[in-house]
Parts: structure tokens; sequence; C-alpha cells
């Protein structure tokens, strides 16, 4: 792999990874506000995108002051907020397999 490479749509391409966060963010909030199982599935979404934001930010970052940024953004905040969606994902998934593992017994 070259150590330096041009990438011609940096800005759009972090645009677009912000606006994919944003966008599972907000569906995760109305899935759960309307009690819908795709909450799960929008959670994990965003937990992902955020771990991938976290290792993007600190594997690009130059060295110095950028670097400590990308790396004190990634622990304080993404990943934190990746695990805390993480669990949310999980536990909508046990809460939907108990739901529906009680409506079979009740048949």
């Amino acid at each position: 792999m070259p150590s330096v490479t041009v990438a011609y749509n940096w800005n759009m391409a972090w645009l677009a990874l912000d606006g994919f966060e944003a966008l599972t963010a907000l569906l995760t909030a109305v899935f759960l506000f309307k009690s819908s199982s795709y909450a799960a599935l929008s959670a994990a979404a965003f937990s992902t995108s955020l771990c991938i934001d976290a290792l993007f930010d600190v594997t690009t970052a130059a060295q110095g002051p950028p670097l400590v940024t990308a790396v004190l953004e990634a622990v304080l905040v993404e990943l934190p907020f990746a695990g805390l969606s993480a669990v949310l994902a999980v536990k909508l998934l046990a809460a939907g397999r108990q739901s529906a593992s009680n409506e079979a017994n009740r048949s």
C-alpha cells in the first residue's frame, strides 16, 4: 500500500458518514418512540457507524494535536455512544425474542 494517497471526495465521504450516523440515531429514536422492532437494527447500525468513524478519525489523523484530538473524541464520545447503542440493540433483540416466546407459549 502506498504511504500517501489522494482522496478526491474526502469532504463528501466524511459528510456522508456523519449523515448516516445522524440518520441512524434519528431512526433509532423514532423506532423506539413507536415501539418498533426496527429500533434494534438502527441501534446496531448506529453503533457500527460510530466505531467506523472512530477508527478512521484516529488512523487518518496527523501526528500531534490532531491525533490527540481524534483519540480523545473516540475514547470520550464515539466509543461510549457506540457501546450504549450496542447494549440497546442487544436488549431490544432479547426483549423481542422474549415477547415472541411468550406469545408462542400462549397459543
